[in-house]
């Protein structure tokens, strides 16, 4: 059987093959002139078609050359940056302007902690074999689907914790030899909450920093933000506020969306008039903290308790919830069909004054095209300003760590972030 269309099939987005016997020479030429299109062109398609009409007049077997895409524009190479209604300098301008005068919000999606953990869909995947479910196939957020099938089957309380141990599990198969031995043992069956959580910490604490002063956890640390807004259950935002800012105190807070939650300790219990800033910054956990295993969110049915639950009178703290409705919002590392996002994004436009958002021009959504369905960004721009309700939606096309590494080079300007 050919090879290119099963190539093609198993999901390669581009693949040149031969429909036929081609001669050496002309594979040498093709090869060379593609390459060298390419790099004009930008465009494979476009690439191979110049590549073959180069060959006419010199090789009879020119027309061998074929190619097999999966690709809509044919670039196989996406180019980081903004795609949006608006000149690109006078967007980082306006960003810098919002960060500067404490008037951004940024919000921690799935791709903060997949960048050192893996996919959220391997994650789904290890847990189905591992409860000996078919590999999940339906939407693209299949972690949440199979929490779902799994908490009505075995119970919330063990897939929570065996979603947790999957996580130190991903960690340790990427880092497999250069893990400390202490981080390679695996965790005695009846280990405590307590230490299936310290090793947790000590286990992503290793792989963020592997990527050193470029993490994005990190980078966002040394940035002027006051108060974050984390879909994640990790304290790595945490951890980077301490090492990024010496003195600084980061504060943990979650969103009380069961009533095993009531008790857990505030700090608006010990500190009425708290409020964020600089030395002590605000990590709030939409879904949970895995700090306390019974609020970190792994169902879809849970995304809906924590939605009704935040739309109660008080649940969310005022701080909070001023921030997402009167500020410029940073989505860093959603994807528009995530349940953390939908969940998160329906609180926000449905609270009191989520008016003034859809005055705002500076709302940017990440979206990494690598993990999109969207390979136009003209098409992804106009599909989550109809979602959004917003014809102003700013997108970064590229990954979370390109568009964060960017935006510290703007603000390392002098000129960028004073009040």
């Amino acid at each position: 059987a050919p090879l290119g269309p099963r190539l093609a099939d198993a999901g390669i987005p581009a693949v040149i093959a031969m429909q036929g016997d081609v001669a050496i020479a002309t594979a040498n030429d093709f090869v060379a002139a593609f390459f060298r299109l390419l790099v004009q062109e930008g465009a494979v398609d476009r690439a191979v078609s110049l590549a073959r009409s180069q060959l006419r007049a010199k090789h009879p077997d020119w027309w061998v050359p074929t190619l097999i895409m999966r690709l809509r524009t044919g670039e196989l190479f996406h180019r980081s940056g903004f795609h949006a209604p608006h000149d690109e300098f006078e967007y980082w301008k306006a960003l810098k302007a919002a960060i500067a005068n404490r008037r951004c919000t940024p919000l921690l999606g799935p791709a903060l902690l997949e960048q050192h953990v893996g996919p959220r869909r391997e994650l789904a995947n290890r847990l189905a074999l591992q409860y000996h479910l078919p590999a999940p196939r339906a939407e693209r957020d299949v972690l949440a689907l199979v929490g779902q099938q799994l908490s009505a089957t075995h119970g919330v309380e063990g897939v929570r914790r065996d979603m947790l141990l999957a996580v130190m599990d991903m960690v340790r198969d990427r880092y497999r030899g250069v893990l400390p031995a202490a981080l390679e043992l695996p965790l005695p069956v009846h280990a405590t909450p307590e230490e299936l959580l310290a090793r947790l910490r000590d286990t992503l604490a290793f792989a963020s920093d592997r990527s050193g002063a470029s993490e994005a956890h990190a980078i966002l640390a040394r940035l002027p933000f006051q108060l974050y807004v984390s879909a994640n259950p990790d304290a790595l935002m945490e951890r980077a506020l301490e090492r990024e800012r010496p003195g600084a105190a980061a504060v943990s807070e979650i969103l009380r969306w069961n009533p095993e939650l009531d008790t857990v300790p505030s700090v608006y219990t010990d500190d009425a008039r708290y409020a964020p800033t600089i030395e002590r910054p605000l990590v709030y956990h939409f879904f949970g903290s895995a700090q306390q295993q019974e609020s970190v969110v792994v169902s879809q049915d849970h995304y809906l308790d924590a939605l009704i639950a935040a739309s109660r009178k008080d649940a969310v703290p005022a701080e909070v919830r001023s921030a997402l409705s009167s500020r410029t919002l940073l989505f860093l590392g959603f994807h528009p069909d995530d349940w953390s996002f939908r969940a998160l994004f329906r609180f926000i436009m449905r609270q009191e004054g989520a008016g003034l958002l859809r005055k705002k021009k500076h709302v940017a959504v990440q979206i990494d095209p690598e993990e999109s369905e969207f390979d136009d960004p003209e098409i992804a721009r106009r599909y989550l300003a109809q979602y959004l309700k917003d014809e102003e939606i700013n997108i970064y096309w590229g990954s979370v760590g390109d568009f964060l590494l960017e935006l510290e080079r703007q603000t390392s300007d002098p000129s960028g972030l004073t009040a």
